[in-house]
């Protein structure tokens, strides 16, 4: 059993307990988007569909990328779950 409950591994701290897939979304009310990586250089990038969006393996990680998106001032974003297939 894992001895990790609602917080990062203590063990590692980039794996977390809540895994699924995450996404971050633009939180502007005039266009849905989605953030994405650039194949080409791996610059982020505004998509439509939430599929083609970066997908985070937990919702940790989801939260720490959206918190420095929106230190930096290229927010704001929102974590949404990617809905199952």
């Amino acid at each position: 059993m894992s001895s990790c409950q609602f917080a990062l591994d203590s063990k590692n701290r980039w794996v977390g307990c809540h895994p699924g897939r995450f996404a971050l979304k633009r939180l502007n009310p005039d266009e849905e988007s989605f953030l994405g990586l650039d194949p080409s250089d791996q610059t982020l990038l505004d998509v439509s569909l939430i599929a083609e969006a970066h997908h985070f393996l937990t919702h940790e990680a989801a939260l720490r990328a959206a918190s420095e998106i929106n230190r930096m001032g290229r927010g704001p974003v929102d974590v949404v779950r990617v809905p199952e297939a």
